[in-house]
């Protein structure tokens, strides 16, 4: 058997058909031949193998690793977004609400009052029965302010807001317009007698004698009243129409309500 080369000239390792062979000599005191052996490349292609293998496990790991994180920050991020824009909503709702109360007592502002007016007269073409616009002004609210103070004014008026609203209906609407002057719109109202009970009923309860601190303080008010749709015109005309009845009270003794001269004749003559 011919003894390749390249077995002679380096470590004694051939490759024939791809097939790893070890040329090894017989020595015995003298070299007296060759033997020729194959090597096994299972082992290190199992270790190539299942490095290869670890490493796709690996990097696979890694990469999922690394996605999850990703979706995860974005899931965070985009859950912040929306908390804010919630807190944001809230935040507004709130100022909104905020904005259309009077701050002093609790009730609906000025701010409200065409809008409050125009759901009221639509809620009366829909339900029926009458809708009245009433404007109120306190009687010697000034007095009271300039003998007592402002805080003592203060405390009457938050004691004045809590007698309309209690002498009103839940879906009725008490609104202060500023200093002494309220309006409120009573719905769903369909006699004559009604009417005139739940305005008899409300300028007593404000007659009622006050204890502010140990101040004893008597007040009255007069009311002015128009009718829709008896008295079919705009929010503004309504309330201009409210306004000229209490200043007919007003003029006329105080401490009373007068209504509004063309639906006092359809209503109450």
């Amino acid at each position: 058997m011919q003894v390749p080369q390249q077995a002679l000239e380096a470590s004694g390792v051939v490759r024939e058909n791809d097939i790893p062979y070890v040329w090894s000599p017989i020595i015995a005191g003298v070299r007296i031949g060759w033997v020729r052996m194959s090597i096994s490349t299972n082992i290190s292609d199992q270790i190539l193998n299942t490095l290869r293998r670890n490493i796709v496990l690996s990097v696979a790991g890694l990469f999922v690793a690394v996605i999850s994180i990703l979706i995860l920050m974005i899931r965070h991020f985009f859950r912040g977004i929306h908390q804010h824009e919630i807190e944001l909503i809230k935040s507004n709702a709130n100022l909104q609400e905020v904005v259309h109360v009077d701050s002093l007592t609790g009730l609906s502002n000025r701010l409200t009052l065409n809008d409050r007016v125009l759901t009221a007269m639509n809620r009366c073409v829909e339900q029926g029965g009458l809708l009245a616009v009433c404007f109120l002004d306190l009687d010697g609210f000034k007095g009271v302010n300039d003998t007592l103070g402002h805080h003592i004014g203060d405390l009457l008026l938050i004691e004045v807001a809590k007698r309309l609203r209690s002498n009103v209906r839940e879906e009725d609407s008490v609104i202060r317009l500023g200093g002494d002057e309220f309006v409120l719109l009573l719905g769903g109202l369909l006699t004559q007698e009604n009417t005139k009970y739940s305005l008899k009923r409300i300028i007593q309860s404000i007659s009622k004698t006050y204890v502010l601190e140990n101040h004893r303080v008597n007040i009255s008010a007069s009311l002015g009243v128009t009718f829709y749709p008896f008295d079919n015109g705009t929010a503004e005309q309504l309330l201009e129409h409210a306004d000229q009845a209490m200043y007919s009270a007003k003029k006329n003794g105080k401490n009373q309500w007068y209504f509004y001269q063309s639906t006092q004749k359809d209503l109450f003559e």
